[in-house]
């Protein structure tokens, strides 16, 4: 602990034995130990330390290391150090002092309890909580033997020690401390004591901070019993009753916490006048405190009663009026009521821009808020359908949207947006008009080519392609595949899908040497993108078989098919079920043409590999029979009956029960 050195009748007789020189040493060292102190006090810890440092040093000159005086200075430097939070180096000197302290002191000297004491509040700070305990509870056996525990002094020693683990957000564990404070100051300064008053209501306080609520609620009752009626006390009631509301509120005793915030509410009126900016500041807390507690709609109840009550004291346009009305908001999200969120926001955005910096804290959650209110009523509207008023939704947020942060990225997400509403409610005139827009903010906001303006681009090519505007619609194809060229590359996922979205657009106008052109490169973009290995790429691939096989190149298609197949073999051979409807495929080509020779070996390949992997069950009738009628087309009958037999087996083996199946058997 820091204490004020006075000129005492002890140190006086010390002064008068020593010589001149070192009196005058002695005076020094005890002015800059004194002066230490005086800077303390100031708040100045840096200056402080620096004094108590050389008053050390002055000490060590005279006495040596092994003195109660040098133990006492860097004791006291040590805690000072920790408030400097200096730990390292404070830890030394106040292990140095209880060595000290422990080998020169009376076995029963405040003293030694004072260094314990100071230890633990180094331990505290450093979350070391073990060694914080034990050396609390080592100071404790000495505060207790020369206080006595029904003592002020020692009461103070414990409220001290319950703040340090307070502070250190050990709440539970500074519960008790605060409890046992409370006692010894009742036992010293009798019922009505304001100190255990303080102590008591932190114990309800840290408890309700770390979530023993019940506990909490049942001490704040008690607090408020035990000094209702004590005058100094007064003023303290409604904090107590809001702050016993909070706990029942989490326990979801709600008509309990209502009355009890509804009793705080009476009691700030009556002492603070209902008209004060106080009075609407405890309002709207209560509203924060039911916010806290996930109780949106008695949130709501006390945010919506403070808006008046704020307007009045400080204003419309100002932040506790904000602040309150963003509390509104935020119940009803919450709540998932998104559309009357979004009517609270018509007035808070606006409000929001005037009166609250756009680098804020508050500004940012307001405007969060906003777009999640946003784009959350907006995936229920586009699941159900609603088209045309997901439209109208975007184009009422992007006027608000405007007023908070201008052209942002949002705005242009929400214009974007707003198009895509009237393109899929049929309204194509609003959509190329709004799409368009979106292009040209793109354009402004960005000096490259971005992956947006890219998708802007594409999605206004399909609008075209659905007006039959094809001149249009082909140019437009073109930019924004070049536009994903250039913002994510030709190695991306997303230049490969507009790949394929090309392709898929020459497909269905019947333009197949086009369309064969983007499907042969997205070949090989898919090679690069996902490597031979992966599905994606295997089914580019059978896309260009598909491809050939329409504009009569058969070999090319089934030379195709084959290295598919091949993939699929070399990298699941157990586990494809494309594999079987690609040999299925094949041999229903040469079974159509007549050429059941090749279409034999497709067919047995596919009812091996369902066979052999269980997938596919379903058309293993429809290939067995398609196989049997081969054989039977170039009369090799024995084959055909052998066919028939395994159908059989694999129908028994597998427990299939069908009845065209069993028919055909």
């Amino acid at each position: 602990m820091i204490h004020k050195i006075s000129g005492s009748l002890v140190l006086v007789m010390l002064l008068v034995l020593m010589p001149a020189a070192a009196q005058d040493q002695a005076v020094s060292v005890d002015s800059l130990y004194n002066q230490g102190g005086i800077e303390y006090g100031n708040g100045n810890f840096a200056e402080a330390a620096r004094l108590m440092r050389i008053a050390a040093a002055g000490q060590e000159e005279i006495s040596g290391q092994r003195s109660l005086r040098y133990a006492e200075i860097i004791d006291d430097l040590g805690y000072v150090l920790t408030d400097l939070q200096e730990y390292p180096e404070a830890k030394e000197w106040l292990n140095v002092a209880l060595e000290i302290r422990t080998e020169l002191s009376n076995p029963d000297s405040l003293d030694l309890g004072d260094t314990y004491e100071n230890l633990s509040r180094l331990y505290a700070r450093t979350g070391e909580f073990e060694k914080a305990i034990a050396s609390f509870n080592s100071a404790e056996g000495y505060y207790a033997r020369y206080y006595g525990k029904q003592n002020a002094s020692y009461a103070y020693f414990v409220y001290l020690w319950a703040s340090e683990l307070y502070n250190a957000e050990q709440f539970i564990a500074s519960a008790g401390p605060y409890g046992d404070a409370a006692e010894n100051y009742l036992a010293a300064e009798g019922q009505g004591s304001i100190n255990a008053m303080w102590c008591l209501r932190n114990e309800a306080y840290a408890n309700l901070l770390g979530g023993s609520h019940q506990q909490s609620a049942q001490q704040y009752a008690a607090l408020i019993e035990l000094y209702q009626d004590i005058e100094d006390a007064q003023s303290q009631l409604p904090e107590w009753y809001s702050e016993m509301g909070n706990a029942l509120a989490l326990l979801t005793r709600i008509d309990d916490a209502v009355a009890a915030t509804e009793e705080s509410i009476r009691l700030s009126g009556l002492m603070l006048g209902t008209e004060s900016p106080e009075f609407a500041d405890a309002v709207y807390m209560i509203g924060k405190m039911f916010e806290g507690a996930d109780l949106p709609a008695q949130a709501r109840q006390y945010f919506v009663r403070s808006l008046p009550l704020l307007e009045s004291a400080y204003g419309k346009a100002t932040y506790d009026y904000v602040v309150g009305l963003s509390g509104v908001s935020l119940s009803y999200i919450e709540e998932e009521n998104y559309p009357e969120a979004l009517k609270i926001f018509n007035d808070l955005v606006p409000l929001t821009a005037a009166v609250l910096d756009s680098s804020s804290a508050d500004f940012t959650a307001i405007a969060g808020n906003f777009t999640f209110a946003v784009e959350s009523y907006a995936v229920l509207l586009f699941e159900s359908e609603r088209f045309e008023d997901f439209a109208s939704l975007h184009e009422a947020a992007r006027e608000l949207e405007y007023v908070l942060n201008g052209e942002s990225d949002y705005y242009a997400k929400f214009v974007y947006q707003q198009a895509d509403g009237y393109a899929r409610a049929g309204d194509t005139t609003k959509a190329v008009v709004h799409l368009n827009e979106f292009l040209e903010i793109e354009q402004r906001q960005y000096d490259a080519v971005t992956e947006d303006q890219a998708v802007g681009l594409q999605r206004l090519a399909m609008l075209y392609q659905g007006l039959k505007e094809y001149p249009l619609a082909d140019s437009l194809y073109d930019e924004s595949l070049s536009a994903f060229e250039v913002s994510v590359g030709r190695d991306s996922n997303s230049y490969l899908d507009a790949v394929a979205t090309v392709a898929s657009y020459y497909y269905s106008r019947a333009l197949y040497d086009q369309a064969l052109e983007y499907f042969e490169l997205g070949v090989k973009v898919g090679l690069a993108v996902h490597g031979e290995s992966s599905l994606q790429y295997v089914a580019q691939k059978f896309n260009v078989a598909a491809m050939y096989q329409r504009l009569g190149r058969t070999d090319e298609a089934i030379e195709m098919v084959s290295e598919c197949i091949a993939l699929e073999d070399r990298y699941r051979p157990d586990s494809s079920d494309n594999a079987i409807e690609w040999n299925h495929a094949i041999a229903k080509f040469f079974r159509d043409e007549n050429q059941y020779e090749q279409a034999i070996p497709y067919y047995e390949s596919a009812l091996q590999r369902i066979e052999k992997s269980g997938l596919r069950y379903g058309e293993y009738w429809t290939i067995a029979h398609a196989l049997s009628e081969s054989y039977f087309a170039l009369e090799e009958m024995e084959k055909m009956v052998d066919i028939n037999r395994r159908l059989v087996a694999f129908t028994r083996d597998n427990e299939i029960k069908d009845t065209d199946l069993w028919s055909l058997v």
